[in-house]
């Protein structure tokens, strides 16, 4: 966490620079086509100049609105918070690792439930800036930027991790990248009670929860994980909710293990229900 704040130290010595700039900028707007055209030449010299990294870090101090996107932590869904609360009380989990940290949203409501360490990826530039912003309070969260799969592969080595009781949140999906089948392989792999909860997940009776369907066999339903299903013999849960009863963004998910402790816990909790095998 030190480095962190070293790191965003530094990159605040340089917002002054950045207020200068754009207060020069500013001395060149007058009306007309001309003008429109400096401003996206300037817009081109600050991106390069400053990088992707920093400039989603001046974003969360420039756009304060978007530290809650997609309607806060979860998606803003008030049974989904329920049920990750009930794994962090019924689960005795050892860590938490998610992959797709966006802004940060998610990740920082995790870390005000829990002092379990926290590990997340984030593979765009700016959002990457972005949640090193975020999250710099939280001593316990763990932020890299990169590949979700080299991610996963790079905690496999962790001794702290190994053989361990670990909360998966899967949310690395976007824009037609689609590592979930190499990430559920990766985790099935090597934790073997592993609880993976996916966002963005068809739910299979519930048509008013969202998903993602980037096409040609691409679509986040059962049928795009069976492979994977049936290689670990994973059991199946879905929300326990009707879509009508959610709230925020309304987007599915689904929730797997195969460890038979594990399973049995699941099964005890409210906000789930186990899909039948075919």
């Amino acid at each position: 966490m030190w480095y962190w704040r070293s790191r965003i130290g530094g990159l605040y010595d340089v917002f002054s620079i950045v207020t200068w700039k754009a207060l020069w900028w500013q001395s060149f707007t007058y009306s007309g086509t001309k003008n429109l055209e400096r401003q996206h030449f300037m817009k081109k010299i600050v991106k390069r100049l400053l990088g992707e990294e920093l400039l989603g870090v001046i974003d969360y101090y420039r756009f304060p609105e978007d530290r809650t996107s997609w309607g806060g932590a979860l998606n803003g869904q008030k049974h989904r918070q329920f049920l990750v609360e009930a794994f962090l009380s019924k689960l005795c989990l050892d860590a938490i690792v998610e992959t797709g940290t966006y802004r940060g949203t998610t990740t920082a409501y995790l870390a005000t439930l829990s002092l379990l360490p926290i590990y997340t990826v984030e593979y765009n530039s700016r959002y990457y800036g972005f949640s090193l912003a975020a999250l710099r309070r939280f001593d316990n969260v763990h932020l890299f930027k990169g590949d979700s799969c080299a991610f996963l592969n790079g905690l496999v080595s962790k001794k702290s991790l190994a053989g361990k009781r670990v909360l998966f949140y899967l949310d690395a999906h976007w824009g037609g990248e689609l590592p979930l089948l190499q990430e559920l392989c990766i985790i099935f792999s090597y934790w073997d009670e592993a609880v993976v909860l996916i966002d963005d997940f068809k739910v299979p009776d519930d048509s008013g929860f969202g998903y993602d369907d980037y096409g040609a066999g691409n679509s986040l339903e059962l049928s795009y994980l069976m492979s994977v299903l049936e290689r670990f013999q994973l059991s199946v849960f879905f929300p326990s909710v009707s879509s009508d009863e959610e709230n925020g963004e309304k987007r599915g998910s689904v929730t797997l293990a195969n460890h038979p402790a594990v399973k049995d816990i699941l099964l005890s909790i409210p906000e789930l229900r186990e899909y039948p095998k075919a």
